[in-house]
């Protein structure tokens, strides 16, 4: 939203550094939010759709949570793998 009220440039911050934060580095080949939280950022559009999306109950079925907890792990270490890959190559 543009304004033309300079006095309130910090309010716009958290969205600048969000974005900032979601964008795709040139060195590291991933977001700084990818490095330190290992996955995407929901945006809003994400959670519009939260109802269309498989939700698993962990009471229902524990083993699906774990087998989706194995899955991150694996994920994260290939991020940070080909990370330290990236900032070797740049």
């Amino acid at each position: 939203m543009a304004t033309t009220n300079i006095q309130d440039w910090d309010l716009f911050l958290p969205r600048i550094l969000f974005g900032y934060q979601c964008g795709i580095q040139a060195n590291t080949k991933y977001s700084p939010f990818m490095v330190l939280i290992s996955h995407t950022p929901r945006l809003t559009i994400n959670n519009n759709l939260r109802g269309l999306c498989d939700v698993f109950d962990e009471q229902e079925n524990p083993k699906i949570v774990v087998e989706q907890m194995i899955l991150k792990m694996q994920l994260i270490t290939r991020v940070h793998k080909t990370l330290l890959d990236n900032v070797k190559q740049a």
